[in-house]
């Protein structure tokens, strides 16, 4: 086994409620993860020109951060510190139609038909007056024949379609602490082949600032961090990471049935 590694490829990952063990997600789309390590320092400084004589580290800290160019719903759920929930009940949408014989079609079905808001289009994107005694049934909206060939905005609930999610960003709810292993791959510079790296993360909590951005030119993509916290094992021993380099080719499987 050599001590020199070439290392270029990036994390899977399994990020999993620490509280429960249960899985939250596997990641195997990531586009850049990294460690992270600060400390800071102080010193002890005397005699003439106050010469530096020793120094003391403390607060070392360790990051953890991912770069993601898929949204997974998990993931942004942990970030909001939120359930990923299914969701139920009626949204609200508005359509933009032109009225013919008196009506318009809508894309859904109506739910409510009290929930019915029609108005008039002003110059293109504007909400003119709200149009009286419209009707609804079903996904046909009747306006009356003095609107033929005119604009209007269709207010309307409709039910969420089934296997809809939901994520509540609150004022109250934050990231829960999570664990994480990750798999990756290094090139032993001895016999310049491909072997497995074993990273765990024991206990980490996302920071709760984080950007989410929906564009209409460029993909989203989630940078996450996530502070790691000391961890005690089974032998009393104090850490953040661990890095196992496995001294075997990748993809070696055991013959044991």
């Amino acid at each position: 086994m050599g001590l020199q590694y070439g290392i270029k490829e990036v994390l899977d990952l399994v990020i999993r409620d620490y509280a429960t063990g249960k899985p939250i997600v596997f990641v195997d789309y990531a586009q850049a993860s990294g460690v992270e390590v600060g400390s800071e320092q102080v010193e002890i400084r005397g005699g003439r020109g106050n010469a530096l004589l020793m120094t003391f580290d403390h607060s070392k800290t360790t990051t953890l951060t991912l770069t993601l160019p898929l949204v997974d719903l998990g993931i942004l759920a942990l970030l909001a510190g939120s359930d990923l929930e299914e969701a139920t009940g009626n949204m609200i949408k508005t359509e933009k139609r032109i009225v013919k014989d008196g009506k318009v079609i809508v894309d859904k079905i109506i739910a409510d038909t009290d929930s019915v808001a029609v108005h008039e289009v002003v110059s293109g994107y504007g909400f003119g007056e709200q149009i009286e005694d419209v009707t609804a049934t079903g996904r046909e909206v009747t306006v009356g024949e003095l609107y033929n060939g005119k604009e209007v905005f269709v207010t309307y609930q409709h039910a969420i379609p089934e296997g809809s999610k939901k994520i509540t960003i609150s004022s109250t709810n934050f990231p829960k602490t999570i664990s994480m292993t990750g798999y990756g791959l290094v090139r032993d510079r001895n016999d310049m082949v491909d072997k497995p790296v074993l990273v765990e993360v024991y206990q980490a909590r996302p920071q709760s600032n984080f950007t989410f951005e929906m564009s209409s030119t460029d993909p989203t993509t989630l940078e996450l961090t996530f502070d790691v916290l000391e961890f005690t094992d089974e032998n009393g021993r104090k850490g953040y990471i661990d890095y196992t380099f496995i001294d075997e080719p990748d993809g070696t499987v055991d013959p044991t049935p």
